[in-house]
């Protein structure tokens, strides 16, 4: 929710957090380029090589993946025991994930209110995240020593709403009205997955992440499905790309 003065029609209120100005969001920094983007991936994988390798190494581990040595003139199937996969599942689940604790720090004695809203609001956010989800925030925690969640918009949970201009009559209009107010998901809607830390750089200074980029990699053919609007020059269907999602916190 944000609220307008009608005092000052440039100050804007968000109830529970800083006030700003329409000038503060006029003075935003522009989004950075396809070329700034790069650069920051280029030089951060450097910096994450190591951990992601570790990653990767764990995962293979987990997964049962990993290679036992033996001699090749031997004959045999060495055996593999499922130890690493055993040891992060039991400990994963002896973590209750729907009972977390959060606290939210009082800035000073009169924001006590603003801090409870806060913590609310957090964990009813937390309670509305799919289980299975959490669980695996859990593993990828225990087992990278990080997890990471990406919250996004879901347009299918909410609709758009009617608008009047597009009805014959005010009948008609508040009848699209309930329905409108019949499928939209009011209480949490959002889509919230897993991001793999392997798949992930990200802003570590002190001051906290205030960005991210995420990064896979998947056929020319199935990342056309998602964006037909890439072209690319001189790979075929088959042929696997990387593509990247940047997040900041802008």
């Amino acid at each position: 929710m944000v609220l307008q003065s009608t005092e000052n029609p440039s100050r804007l209120i968000i109830p529970g957090f800083a006030q700003f100005t329409s000038t503060d969001v006029e003075n935003k920094p522009p989004p950075p380029t396809q070329f700034t983007v790069a650069e920051l991936r280029r030089s951060y994988s450097l910096h994450y090589r190591q951990f992601q390798g570790n990653c990767t190494k764990v995962r293979t581990y987990f997964d049962n993946l990993n290679r036992v040595p033996v001699p090749n003139d031997m004959g045999i199937d060495p055996v593999k025991p499922p130890t690493g996969n055993a040891i992060i599942r039991t400990a994963a689940d002896h973590v209750d994930v729907n009972n977390i604790t959060i606290l939210v720090p009082d800035p000073s004695p009169r924001s006590k209110d603003r801090s409870e809203r806060i913590q609310k609001f957090l964990q009813g956010a937390w309670m509305h995240i799919d289980e299975r989800v959490k669980r695996t925030a859990v593993r990828q925690s225990i087992s990278y020593g990080i997890s990471f969640l990406k919250f996004m918009w879901d347009g299918d949970q909410w609709p758009d709403a009617p608008i009047m201009d597009n009805f014959a009559n005010e009948a008609d209009y508040k009848e699209a009205l309930k329905e409108f107010d019949r499928q939209k998901n009011s209480s949490f809607p959002f889509a919230v997955k897993n991001v793999n830390p392997e798949h992930l750089i990200w802003d570590d200074s002190r001051v906290g992440p205030k960005w991210a980029i995420e990064f896979y990699e998947d056929t020319v053919k199935g990342l056309q499905k998602l964006y037909p609007e890439w072209q690319p020059l001189s790979k075929r269907s088959s042929d696997m790309a990387t593509y990247s999602e940047y997040w900041d916190d802008t």
